[in-house]
Protein backbone atom coordinates (compact mmCIF):
# COMPACT_ATOMS: atom_id res chain seq x y z
CA UNK A 1 0.00 0.00 0.00
CA UNK A 2 1.02 3.36 -0.66
CA UNK A 3 1.58 6.11 2.12
CA UNK A 4 -1.16 8.27 0.89
CA UNK A 5 -3.51 5.37 1.00
CA UNK A 6 -2.23 4.16 4.41
CA UNK A 7 -2.89 7.66 5.98
CA UNK A 8 -6.58 7.67 4.10
CA UNK A 9 -7.28 4.57 5.32
CA UNK A 10 -5.77 5.49 9.06
CA UNK A 11 -8.07 8.99 9.06
CA UNK A 12 -11.37 6.96 8.06
CA UNK A 13 -11.22 4.23 10.51
CA UNK A 14 -10.27 6.78 13.84
CA UNK A 15 -11.38 9.88 12.48
CA UNK A 16 -14.81 9.18 14.91
CA UNK A 17 -12.44 8.51 17.74
CA UNK A 18 -10.07 11.57 17.09
CA UNK A 19 -9.35 15.19 15.75
CA UNK A 20 -6.87 14.62 12.80
CA UNK A 21 -4.49 16.91 11.50
CA UNK A 22 -2.16 16.23 8.57
CA UNK A 23 0.76 17.34 7.55
CA UNK A 24 1.86 19.24 10.78
CA UNK A 25 4.95 20.81 11.10
CA UNK A 26 6.87 21.13 14.52
CA UNK A 27 8.00 24.38 15.89
CA UNK A 28 11.04 24.31 14.60
CA UNK A 29 9.52 24.07 11.15
CA UNK A 30 12.03 21.43 10.40
CA UNK A 31 9.79 18.07 10.83
CA UNK A 32 6.58 17.13 9.14
CA UNK A 33 4.88 14.35 10.66
CA UNK A 34 1.95 12.78 8.59
CA UNK A 35 -0.95 13.25 11.33
CA UNK A 36 -1.27 14.84 14.91
CA UNK A 37 -4.42 13.07 16.20
CA UNK A 38 -6.04 14.55 19.74
CA UNK A 39 -8.63 12.02 21.24
CA UNK A 40 -11.85 13.84 21.36
CA UNK A 41 -13.10 12.84 24.71
CA UNK A 42 -9.57 12.02 26.38
CA UNK A 43 -7.61 15.06 24.62
CA UNK A 44 -4.51 13.14 24.69
CA UNK A 45 -2.63 12.99 21.23
CA UNK A 46 -0.31 11.14 19.72
CA UNK A 47 1.84 11.66 16.06
CA UNK A 48 1.68 9.11 13.36
CA UNK A 49 4.26 8.82 11.10
CA UNK A 50 2.94 6.33 7.87
CA UNK A 51 5.41 4.41 5.55
CA UNK A 52 4.55 2.55 2.79
CA UNK A 53 4.99 -0.49 4.68
CA UNK A 54 7.68 -2.10 2.26
CA UNK A 55 10.60 -1.61 3.46
CA UNK A 56 13.01 -4.01 4.03
CA UNK A 57 16.20 -2.93 3.93
CA UNK A 58 18.32 -2.32 7.17
CA UNK A 59 19.51 1.15 6.04
CA UNK A 60 15.28 2.28 5.44
CA UNK A 61 14.54 0.74 8.54
CA UNK A 62 17.40 2.53 10.32
CA UNK A 63 16.43 5.83 8.58
CA UNK A 64 12.75 5.24 10.14
CA UNK A 65 13.35 4.63 13.46
CA UNK A 66 16.06 7.64 13.44
CA UNK A 67 13.41 9.80 12.01
CA UNK A 68 10.23 9.05 14.24
CA UNK A 69 13.25 9.40 17.47
CA UNK A 70 13.92 12.75 15.94
CA UNK A 71 9.78 13.35 16.00
CA UNK A 72 9.81 12.16 19.22
CA UNK A 73 11.92 15.20 20.43
CA UNK A 74 10.61 17.86 18.45
CA UNK A 75 7.66 19.91 20.33
CA UNK A 76 4.58 20.11 18.33
CA UNK A 77 2.41 23.07 19.50
CA UNK A 78 4.86 23.60 22.61
CA UNK A 79 4.72 19.96 23.90
CA UNK A 80 6.41 16.55 23.29
CA UNK A 81 4.15 13.55 21.70
CA UNK A 82 4.61 10.24 21.64
CA UNK A 83 4.88 8.81 18.18
CA UNK A 84 3.95 5.69 16.41
CA UNK A 85 4.56 4.31 13.36
CA UNK A 86 2.05 2.43 10.96
CA UNK A 87 2.33 0.03 9.45
CA UNK A 88 3.85 -1.92 12.66
CA UNK A 89 7.86 -2.71 12.10
CA UNK A 90 7.30 -5.68 13.93
CA UNK A 91 5.97 -8.86 12.69
CA UNK A 92 6.15 -6.56 9.26
CA UNK A 93 9.98 -6.29 8.59
CA UNK A 94 11.37 -8.07 11.75
CA UNK A 95 10.54 -11.53 12.12
CA UNK A 96 12.14 -13.82 14.72
CA UNK A 97 11.70 -17.05 13.08
CA UNK A 98 11.37 -20.23 14.81
CA UNK A 99 10.12 -22.30 12.11
CA UNK A 100 11.04 -22.35 8.11
CA UNK A 101 7.82 -23.56 6.42
CA UNK A 102 8.81 -24.07 2.47
CA UNK A 103 5.44 -23.39 0.86
CA UNK A 104 6.71 -24.01 -2.99
CA UNK A 105 9.66 -25.05 -4.78
CA UNK A 106 12.77 -22.94 -2.85
CA UNK A 107 9.83 -20.68 -1.50
CA UNK A 108 9.42 -20.03 2.58
CA UNK A 109 7.72 -18.69 4.94
CA UNK A 110 8.77 -17.66 8.46
CA UNK A 111 6.64 -18.51 11.82
CA UNK A 112 7.00 -16.08 14.14
CA UNK A 113 8.53 -17.03 17.43
CA UNK A 114 5.57 -14.22 19.04
CA UNK A 115 2.50 -15.99 19.07
CA UNK A 116 -0.46 -13.55 17.09
CA UNK A 117 -2.67 -13.21 19.73
CA UNK A 118 -0.14 -11.54 21.74
CA UNK A 119 0.16 -8.04 20.22
CA UNK A 120 1.03 -6.19 22.59
CA UNK A 121 4.82 -7.90 22.80
CA UNK A 122 7.17 -7.72 20.37
CA UNK A 123 11.27 -8.02 20.71
CA UNK A 124 11.02 -5.14 17.89
CA UNK A 125 8.59 -3.22 19.63
CA UNK A 126 10.77 -3.07 22.63
CA UNK A 127 13.54 -2.22 20.14
CA UNK A 128 11.93 0.50 18.72
CA UNK A 129 10.61 1.84 22.86
CA UNK A 130 14.42 2.25 23.27
CA UNK A 131 14.49 5.50 20.83
CA UNK A 132 11.09 6.40 22.10
CA UNK A 133 8.62 4.87 18.91
CA UNK A 134 6.13 3.13 19.49
CA UNK A 135 3.37 1.20 16.71
CA UNK A 136 0.14 0.85 15.80
CA UNK A 137 -0.76 -2.61 15.25
CA UNK A 138 -4.06 -4.41 14.42
CA UNK A 139 -4.89 -6.97 15.77
CA UNK A 140 -5.01 -10.28 14.55
CA UNK A 141 -8.70 -11.36 16.06
CA UNK A 142 -11.07 -9.25 14.80
CA UNK A 143 -10.48 -7.09 11.46
CA UNK A 144 -10.33 -3.64 12.78
CA UNK A 145 -9.00 -3.75 15.82
CA UNK A 146 -5.99 -1.50 17.01
CA UNK A 147 -3.59 -1.18 19.55
CA UNK A 148 -1.10 1.65 20.08
CA UNK A 149 2.19 -0.38 21.88
CA UNK A 150 5.10 1.46 23.46
CA UNK A 151 7.87 -0.63 24.66
CA UNK A 152 5.67 -3.58 24.32
CA UNK A 153 2.81 -1.73 26.40
CA UNK A 154 -0.57 -1.48 25.05
CA UNK A 155 -1.31 2.53 25.66
CA UNK A 156 -4.60 2.67 24.05
CA UNK A 157 -6.93 0.33 22.09
CA UNK A 158 -9.73 0.73 19.59
CA UNK A 159 -12.50 -2.08 18.60
CA UNK A 160 -14.13 -1.97 15.70
CA UNK A 161 -17.33 -1.72 17.38
CA UNK A 162 -16.63 1.48 19.07
CA UNK A 163 -14.75 0.30 22.43
CA UNK A 164 -11.78 1.42 23.45
CA UNK A 165 -9.72 0.89 26.18
CA UNK A 166 -7.18 3.58 27.46
CA UNK A 167 -4.54 3.31 29.87
CA UNK A 168 -3.96 6.56 31.43
CA UNK A 169 -1.16 5.23 33.86
CA UNK A 170 0.80 4.44 30.73
CA UNK A 171 0.25 7.28 28.87
CA UNK A 172 1.36 9.56 31.57
CA UNK A 173 4.38 7.28 31.86
CA UNK A 174 5.39 7.77 28.39
CA UNK A 175 5.06 11.52 28.55
CA UNK A 176 7.41 11.87 30.84
CA UNK A 177 9.64 9.56 29.10
CA UNK A 178 9.75 11.29 25.92
CA UNK A 179 10.17 14.60 28.28
CA UNK A 180 13.17 13.34 29.71
CA UNK A 181 14.91 11.94 26.39
CA UNK A 182 17.38 12.98 23.88
CA UNK A 183 17.50 11.11 20.83
CA UNK A 184 20.43 9.71 19.32
CA UNK A 185 21.64 12.20 16.71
Amino acid sequence: MQEIEIVKHFIERFENEFYIDTEQWDDSGKNRIDLIITHKQYAFKFGIECKNGKTKRGTEVGNIVRQASRYSTANWNGHRIPIFLVPMLSKNVFVCPVEKIEIAHNIFIYKDRHHDDNINHHTFNGFLGAFNVGEVKRTNHYVGNYAFTFSNEIIYESYYNGHTNFDIKKYDYLIKKINNYDHIR
